[in-house]
C-alpha cells in the first residue's frame, strides 16, 4: 500500500494563508501602480516608481536579515518597526537624491509607501522559506 507523503506547507496551505498571500501581494502592488499611473500621466516622471523600488528593497532587506536571525536575537523593537522606518528613510533619501524638493510630500509619499511594504511584510510576504 502507498502511503501518502506529508504536505510540506503543512497546514499553512488553508483559506487564511491564501488570503493573508493576496493581501501582502496587494499591500506591496500599491506603490507600483501608484508610481505607474504618474509615469502613464506625465510619460516622463519615473522618481515614484525608483522610490517604490527603493521601499521595497529595504523592507524586503530588513524583514529577510530579521527573519534569518529568528528568535535568537531579542530586541526591544519590532521588526515591522524597523521595517516601517527603513522603508521610509530609505525612500525619503531616494526621493531626495532624485531631485524631489517639497520635504513634506516627499515624506508623506516615502511613509506611505513605506507603510504599504511593511503591512506587505508583516502579512509574511518576505519570510524565509519554512519560517512564518
Amino acid at each position: 500500500m502507498h502511503r501518502q507523503q506529508p504536505d510540506p506547507c503543512g497546514p499553512l496551505v488553508g483559506p487564511r494563508w491564501r488570503l493573508s498571500r493576496v493581501l501582502a501581494v496587494a499591500f506591496a502592488a500599491i506603490p507600483f501602480v501608484f508610481g505607474g499611473l504618474r509615469a502613464l500621466q506625465t510619460r516622463t516622471d519615473f522618481r515614484y516608481l525608483v522610490t517604490a523600488l527603493a521601499s521595497l528593497a529595504a523592507a524586503v532587506t530588513i524583514f529577510r536579515l530579521g527573519a534569518s536571525f529568528g528568535r535568537r536575537a531579542a530586541s526591544p523593537v519590532p521588526l515591522w518597526l524597523l521595517a516601517l522606518s527603513g522603508a521610509t528613510l530609505f525612500a525619503g533619501a531616494v526621493a531626495f537624491g532624485l531631485g524631489a524638493t517639497s520635504s513634506t510630500a516627499v515624506w508623506v509619499v516615502a511613509f506611505g509607501f513605506g507603510l504599504c511594504v511593511t503591512a506587505s511584510g508583516a502579512l509574511g510576504l518576505f519570510g524565509l522559506p519554512g519560517r512564518r
